[in-house]
């Protein structure tokens, strides 16, 4: 293929949008079979190899990389906390979350980490500049779900969400009911009254059994945190 079609392959793709992209999306754009493609798509010094099959425009924001690599899947987690500028903190790690499995993959320096969730828990997010991201109350949720990051940094997120009015209260507890998890609930719960919230209407779907967050005390609570 002479090199003015790849160059028109890639301001396809850029006006397209599809900064990330398969061997498959580039063969149907040219009608040149897989094999060669795969061969021109790895000489180019324009594009960049994610793994086998899936290639990326360089340049790109490695945010965007890391939410099309498998779809469905969005950012969440501490990598969303930082998305929204919630933590001055840097994150070790980009999160992903799926419905699909996925190895870990690192990507010049930055390791991308794929967490993985029933499709019935997989909601709450959506797309800002090519970005997939959840919404700032479903990375609360996933946080508190996973356990990850610790605590302290999820407190710090929901309060500074809270002092810069970037979080809704009701859809953060009605995400809560939908991920189906008395453990969740009573992690919330005990966020939301440490706040000096009202979580009452939580109360019922909370656990029966202790649960451990980490770095908190054992003083007494009504959501069996310990």
């Amino acid at each position: 293929m002479p090199y003015q079609k790849m160059y028109d392959l890639i301001e396809r793709f850029s006006a397209m949008g599809k900064n990330v992209f398969t061997v498959n999306d580039a063969s149907k754009l040219t009608g040149k079979k897989t094999l060669y493609m795969s061969l021109m798509l790895s000489k180019n010094k324009y594009i960049e190899r994610i793994e086998r099959g899936k290639y990326y425009l360089k340049g790109t924001d490695i945010l965007k990389v890391a939410s099309n690599v498998i779809f469905p899947s969005y950012l969440s987690l501490f990598s969303a906390f930082r998305y929204y500028d919630l933590t001055t903190q840097i994150p070790l790690k980009i999160s992903v979350i799926s419905t699909l499995r996925h190895k870990k993959l690192t990507i010049h320096g930055n390791v991308i980490e794929f967490r993985l969730l029933d499709k019935n828990r997989f909601f709450g997010y959506l797309k800002k500049d090519g970005i997939f991201i959840a919404e700032i109350e479903k990375a609360i949720i996933d946080a508190l779900y996973f356990g990850e990051p610790p605590y302290s940094y999820v407190l710090e997120s929901f309060q500074t969400a809270r002092d810069k009015n970037m979080i809704d209260i009701k859809k953060l507890k009605r995400y809560c009911i939908l991920m189906h998890s008395n453990a969740l609930t009573s992690r919330l719960g005990f966020l939301l009254e440490s706040e000096g919230l009202d979580a009452s209407d939580l109360y019922k779907k909370r656990s029966k059994r202790y649960i451990t967050i980490p770095g908190i005390s054992s003083e007494k609570n009504r959501w069996s945190i310990k």
